[in-house]
């Protein structure tokens, strides 16, 4: 049994974001339901609170009408594996009216904030280079979307750059040496051969 569960309160269009939320994530499922009876606040037969887990993760959206509204100041993070995942989730939680914030955060249609954010970013971020620390902050904070490949460009030292030349170089110099070999062992072949057409002449 989890402890502390996390809830989320709506005004209505209870049942399209347990469709939404549990279509994104695995091992989410719906797990109770409770509706409002006669005496209740809201319409008879109306859920009234709905428990719900994500990727094994509880939750409950309490259904309990306008008095309160979703805040940026509460939001759900979740880390991704890979940038498939960030633009999967993305697409799925913006879709049908959520809206792009900055730096990996989303607000999707019923006014839930989230952030999806790539394992990948904590990793850069935890470097010991502080000068890349500081560019992959620089690059992220323009983002809406976190791009993975456009951070590890910039996360990259200007002499890591270097070394990936150097190394090229010492490939190229090797390919070169390899084919001097080829070429220097062709003209000792010619030169045999040569050598053998002489005294079969004589």
């Amino acid at each position: 049994m989890q402890k502390i569960v996390t809830n989320l309160w709506f005004d209505g269009r209870v049942e399209e974001a347990l469709d939404l939320y549990t279509s994104c994530f695995a091992d989410s499922r719906v797990t109770n339901i409770m509706r409002y009876a006669d005496a209740g606040m809201g319409e008879t037969g109306d859920i009234m609170t709905a428990e719900f887990a994500l990727a094994g993760q509880d939750f409950c959206i309490i259904n309990g009408g306008p008095h309160f509204t979703h805040s940026p100041a509460m939001s759900l993070a979740v880390t991704c594996a890979d940038q498939d995942e960030v633009d999967r989730l993305w697409e799925r939680l913006t879709s049908g009216g959520g809206e792009e914030g900055q730096c990996g955060w989303l607000t999707d249609r019923f006014g839930v904030s989230w952030q999806i954010i790539p394992a990948a970013l904590g990793e850069m971020l935890g470097s010991d280079d502080a000068a890349a620390v500081e560019r992959v902050t620089e690059a992220f904070l323009q983002m809406n979307k976190l791009d993975i490949a456009a951070l590890e460009r910039d996360r990259r030292t200007i002499e890591s750059l270097r070394d990936d030349v150097r190394a090229l170089r010492e490939e190229v110099l090797a390919l070169r040496r390899q084919n001097e070999r080829k070429r220097a062992g062709m003209r000792r072949c010619l030169t045999c051969e040569y050598r053998l057409e002489v005294v079969e002449q004589r």
